[in-house]
């Protein structure tokens, strides 16, 4: 199921599926109802339901990961190198100026590299999510309670 909501198939999913449509109003379940990875993801839990607790079991193992991974890397991709260039901007700005104006190319770069790896962090966090809310769907469609 986990190949349903790869990483690389997100981006032409945000913007190709159904469901990427109805990311701007207020009812997401109905596009994503219709998407083909959760009609497909239906398929294969209506073919093993007795599997469905394990299977949400590992999904929101999966999401707690992705969310702790997120955090970490927003704390010291982000937080932490403009807590030091502020603090390097205050005690010595002539300097850091003359730093950024030497080395432009190789801070456009490493900039470049950890706002990529943010995002690759960020869009599977979005599609962890993804698929707790579809094996929430499937559970709700098919009247199973809540565990």
């Amino acid at each position: 199921m986990k190949s349903l909501f790869a990483i690389w198939t997100a981006p032409s999913e945000a913007v190709g599926s159904p469901g990427s449509w109805s990311y701007f109003g207020n009812d997401f379940v109905t596009g994503l109802r219709r998407n083909d990875s959760t009609d497909k993801a239906f398929a294969l839990l209506d073919a093993a339901p007795d599997q469905f607790d394990g299977v949400v079991a590992l999904a929101r193992l999966n999401l707690t990961r992705h969310e702790q991974m997120f955090h970490f890397v927003a704390l010291v991709y982000f937080s932490i190198p403009v807590t030091v260039i502020l603090g390097a901007a205050e005690l010595m700005p002539d300097n850091l100026i003359a730093a950024f104006k030497a080395n432009q190319f190789a801070f456009w770069y490493m900039l470049s590299i950890l706002t990529v790896v943010a995002v690759v962090y960020l869009v599977g966090l979005w599609r962890a999510r993804q698929l707790v809310s579809v094996l929430e769907l499937w559970r709700i469609a098919r009247g199973r309670e809540p565990r």
